[in-house]
Order: C-alpha cells, then sequence, then structure tokens
C-alpha cells in the first residue's frame, strides 16, 4: 500500500471517529424527574454532559409552588437548561428562579406539553427565561 493510501485510510478512519463523538456529544439525555408538585429543585448537573446544556422533563402533578435550579455552571461558562413541563390539567408553576422573560413576562403554561429554555452565563445569578412551545397535543 503506497503512502497516499495509508495517509487516505488514516483520514477516513479519524472522520469516523469524530463524527462518532460529534454524534455522542449532541445527544443529550432527557432526564426524566417523573411528576411533582409543590416546592421542586432542579439539578443542572443530573443526566451528564451538563457543560453542553441539559434537558429535563417534568410531569406537573399539582401546582409548582417554587421550581429552582441547582448547580448551573460556573460564572463565565454559558448555562442553558430545556425543560419540558407536561401539564393534565390547568396546573401553575412557580418561577421563582427566573429573572427576566424574553418576551417580558412569564407564560401561561397551558394543558399539554409546554418547552422553556432558560439561559445564565454568570452561574445563575441572572437568568432568563424563553417560553419555546405552549401546549402541544401529546
Amino acid at each position: 500500500m503506497s503512502l497516499e493510501q495509508k495517509l487516505s485510510l488514516l483520514a477516513n478512519r479519524i472522520g469516523q471517529e469524530f463524527t462518532s463523538l460529534r454524534n455522542a456529544f449532541e445527544s443529550k439525555t432527557v432526564v426524566d424527574t417523573g411528576t411533582k408538585s409543590g416546592a421542586v429543585v432542579i439539578d443542572y448537573r443530573a443526566g451528564g454532559l451538563y457543560q453542553e446544556g441539559q434537558i429535563q422533563k417534568i410531569t406537573v402533578g399539582g401546582n409548582i409552588t417554587n421550581l429552582t435550579v441547582m448547580n448551573w455552571p460556573d460564572s463565565g461558562k454559558a448555562g442553558k437548561l430545556t425543560l419540558y413541563l407536561n401539564l393534565s390539567s390547568a396546573n401553575t408553576v412557580d418561577f421563582t428562579f427566573v429573572s427576566g422573560w424574553a418576551l417580558g413576562s412569564a407564560p401561561t403554561l397551558a394543558v399539554g406539553l409546554n418547552e422553556l429554555v432558560f439561559t445564565t452565563i454568570d452561574g445563575g445569578a441572572v437568568v432568563i427565561g424563553h417560553a419555546v412551545a405552549l401546549g402541544i397535543a401529546t
């Protein structure tokens, strides 16, 4: 086998390994916290790969009176939490940890699946909330 062929084969193998690693980092585990109500604490680091962001799901079984997030990435590192809230009835969620909402105020959640995204760059001192989708039928 010529040097060119060996280099081509090596480049192909490196490309395959890179694709495999990229897919592993892009595929995040959804942490299903189950049915919750009352005071709820979300652990940002649950599920691993927390440096890349986190995806969590809560089935809302009653009003959530105080939703908080712990273990945001350190200040100077971006944190992004995607939260799916599944409501089977008109329950409320108190987003005490959110400093401000992209559209000015907290959304009114709807029966169905609600997708919200929370971002911070300072360890959670200031958290911005974004309502992505509300009341999607499941």
